[in-house]
């Protein structure tokens, strides 16, 4: 039998590691056959040995540059190799060659959203779908586009085409459905991810996360008991497993726990950015000359209606404008009154939503920012890749995550004394920078008159309210409200807790004595 058909034969019946034997005896000895080397790339690639298929591609493309499968196959290694700068002329190339192709569409669509280029990745993935309603990949990168950007409705609708033939999806839908409020649907969608991925800690994480917003102990326990299950296996974390840093500041872990998921998360951070930063020019970051204002810059998803857009409202307008100059990269976009105060006081306002993260970085390194000030870290629309591809000689955190970072591309966290009290610093992996006074902005306002009645609250009695949201609410908070209820039974506790919650927090209290 030919050499070259063996290979094909094997390859075909699936016995990969005699195949790729196989191939490399034919290829020896017909180093010219471009349709056979494209197959072994194809085996290589099927085996997870990208840099070897991206090879033998390349190759491939040297001798038949306009061979459309093999450029695609290309394309699609260089991107999950996270070389996007090699991979994204490539995809365009297959795109030229085949402009009404769903494959080239594709490819060219999930090359523009692994860049964070959100509005053109969009219009490729929609092509795409249009032409191959039943491409599960295309639905999957166009969900994960639509999450970006907030439209949460609608990337759910794309993650279930997926998930109705791979329940890994259901994650996704979960993450959709818990920002748009509906707790319980979200509930459901983690527990299909997790039936269906039992060892992956990124469901139980996010479970736990809505039990503890909807106030569900019993359901939390049980969660939290399976990421410790899971932690206590060395083989626990896979390379793609991710328990949420933000997650991790209020689940009821063990420190030591805790630090091992943060660790793991701060790598993921690091290795997104190495991708990203594939083809970026080096931020220029030399010293400040003598005389000229300081650049301040600050970088948040929250320059709205959020607690960090009404902190820090009047914050930026009462800079010393004669000794520093601020410059505001705002990852989400938003209106109102809050945003309209940040945006005019500022000196330069940046609108950035729309914005690959590189594109981001490069533009701090071009404004020259001295200081920036990560108003986001780890919170929902954050973007902590930014930070890890340093455009800023000096990165700070400051304001959105009041917890440890472990993060190597700050210099240091903002606190004050009475968030992190003398002595306490070894709570925290990176620097602490102490204010002198309180750390929390605030602003003057006119007080409101005072109604009860509107609200349904007695007149005369003491309120004790708590505004928080719900994940707060653990059982030893609750015991504690309980102990003061029974000391003073004429206070009346006032809690906002989403509509999904409060039956069961209801059902907690009064099994309590409350």
């Amino acid at each position: 039998m030919d050499p070259r058909e063996r290979a094909l034969g094997l390859h075909r019946d699936g016995q990969l590691v005699e195949a790729d034997r196989a191939y490399r005896a034919a290829l020896d000895a017909h180093p010219d056959d471009a349709r056979l080397r494209h197959f072994h790339g194809g085996l290589l690639m099927q085996s997870g040995r990208l840099e070897e298929a991206a090879l033998q591609f390349q190759k491939v493309a040297a001798q038949a540059p306009d061979a459309v499968e093999n450029l695609a196959a290309l394309a699609l290694c260089l991107r999950d190799l996270g070389r996007l700068a090699e991979a994204l002329p490539v995809a365009h190339r297959v795109l030229a060659l085949r402009p009404d192709d769903a494959l080239a569409l594709l490819v060219a669509g999930s090359t523009h959203a692994a860049l964070g280029e959100g509005t053109q990745a969009e219009r490729l993935l929609r092509e795409c779908v249009g032409l191959a309603p039943a491409n599960t990949e295309a639905w999957h990168h166009l969900g994960v586009v639509l999450q970006e950007q907030g439209r949460w409705d609608e990337a759910a609708s794309a993650h279930e085409r997926v998930a109705a033939r791979r329940a890994g999806a259901w994650y996704n839908v979960g993450l959709c459905r818990e920002r748009q409020g509906d707790l319980l649907l979200a509930r459901e969608c983690y527990g299909r991810f997790n039936q269906a991925h039992p060892d992956r800690i990124a469901g139980w994480t996010r479970r736990a996360q809505v039990q503890a917003l909807l106030c569900d102990f019993p359901g939390e326990a049980e969660s939290v008991a399976r990421i410790r299950a899971r932690l206590a296996r060395p083989e626990a974390l896979a390379v793609d497993d991710q328990a949420e840093p933000f997650v991790l500041s209020f689940l009821p872990l063990p420190d030591a726990d805790r630090r091992r998921l943060l660790e793991h998360a701060v790598h993921q951070v690091q290795a997104k950015a190495g991708r990203l930063a594939d083809g970026m020019q080096p931020a220029k970051t030399g010293a400040r000359q003598a005389g000229t204002h300081l650049r301040l810059g600050y970088v948040s998803p929250d320059f709205g209606e959020h607690a960090v857009g009404s902190l820090m409202r009047d914050v930026f307008a009462a800079h010393d404008r004669g000794r520093v100059h601020v410059t505001a990269y705002s990852l989400r976009r938003h209106a109102g009154a809050t945003a309209d105060a940040i945006r005019s006081g500022c000196d330069v306002f940046r609108d950035c939503e729309a914005m690959a993260t590189p594109a981001i970085a490069e533009s701090i390194a071009a404004d020259g920012i001295d200081v920036l000030v990560d108003l986001g870290s780890y919170t929902s629309g954050a973007r902590p890749e930014l930070l890890a591809l340093r455009p800023a000689p000096v990165q700070l955190a400051y304001l959105g995550f009041l917890h440890p970072h472990g993060a190597p591309w700050l210099d240091a966290v903002v606190l004050d004394p009475w968030l992190l009290p003398a002595g306490a610093e070894a709570m925290f992996g990176e620097p602490v920078r102490r204010l002198s006074t309180l750390m929390l902005p605030g602003r003057s306002a006119e007080p409101a008159p005072i109604d009860r009645a509107r609200f349904g609250l007695p007149a005369e009695r003491v309120l004790l309210a708590a505004f928080n949201n719900s994940y707060k609410f653990d059982r030893a908070l609750l015991e504690a409200w309980l102990e003061i209820a029974g000391r003073a039974p004429q206070a009346v506790f006032v809690l906002s807790v989403p509509p999904q919650a409060e039956p069961l927090l209801r059902r907690h209290w009064a099994g309590q004595g409350g």
